[in-house]
């Protein structure tokens, strides 16, 4: 199985989308369909098919929202153990890279020792997933402060994981122990915004980077193929 950033650094440019809430309203509909993994193979099974990314991702926000119990979800032993049945699931469908999709902790407010325990928290969710078919990780607006993740980072390379951040406003001009980073240039992910969707062209990128696709939610399938299908 080839690794997420091997694949970056291949001759094609890969493409990484964000599209959960976009094909859940147009294959899925019921928010149920989180809450059961064959449904949720299913639905994300066709999503690859349909749109055919180079990564397979479990939209850790998403999944959140559908969760039914939402005080300390991250500490909430179910939770943790539906994570590693959607993982093993959409694992099974697919032999693209499997990615998890995470938010982090939040942190406004806080104190270190605070964020420390919420990233503690997250870092044990994802030792939980040591059997579960991972490749890479994201983790979604950390923060400047990437050295309170360590707990995370650790865990990561321990399992052989990669794992990067997303960070949609600068790319950080030092990554710390994280691999990669997904936002503006130069950032390994060139994030494709709103122009993209009004028509812009993507920017020529590296062939050591990957293009990060948003899709809007109430985007019309024949406009998304349509667009999708002009990235080099």
């Amino acid at each position: 199985m080839v690794r997420w950033l091997e694949k970056a650094r291949s001759a094609k440019r890969p493409v990484w989308l964000h599209d959960t809430a976009y094909t859940h309203r147009l294959l899925a509909g019921d928010p149920k369909v989180w809450l059961d993994p064959a449904a949720f193979a299913q639905w994300r099974r066709k999503s690859l098919q349909l749109l055919n990314p180079d990564v397979a991702v479990l939209d850790g926000a998403g999944l959140a929202q559908a969760w039914p119990h939402k005080t300390d979800f991250i500490r909430d032993t179910a939770f943790v153990q539906h994570v590693t049945e959607l993982l093993r699931a959409l694992r099974a469908s697919t032999d693209k890279p499997l990615a998890l999709d995470l938010p982090a902790p939040a942190i406004t407010g806080l104190d270190e020792d605070a964020i420390d325990d919420l990233a503690a928290d997250i870092a044990r969710l994802l030792r939980a997933q040591s059997e579960a078919g991972l490749d890479v990780i994201l983790l979604r607006e950390p923060g400047p402060r990437l050295d309170l993740y360590t707990s995370l980072t650790n865990v990561a390379h321990h399992h052989r994981w990669e794992i990067g951040i997303y960070t949609p406003a600068a790319t950080p001009p030092n990554l710390g122990s994280f691999d990669f980073a997904i936002g503006p240039h130069p950032a390994a992910g060139v994030e494709l915004g709103s122009d993209f969707w009004q028509g812009a062209p993507a920017p020529c990128i590296a062939t050591s980077c990957f293009y990060f696709v948003p899709i809007p939610p109430e985007a019309q399938p024949e406009h998304v193929l349509a667009r999708l299908g002009t990235l080099p």
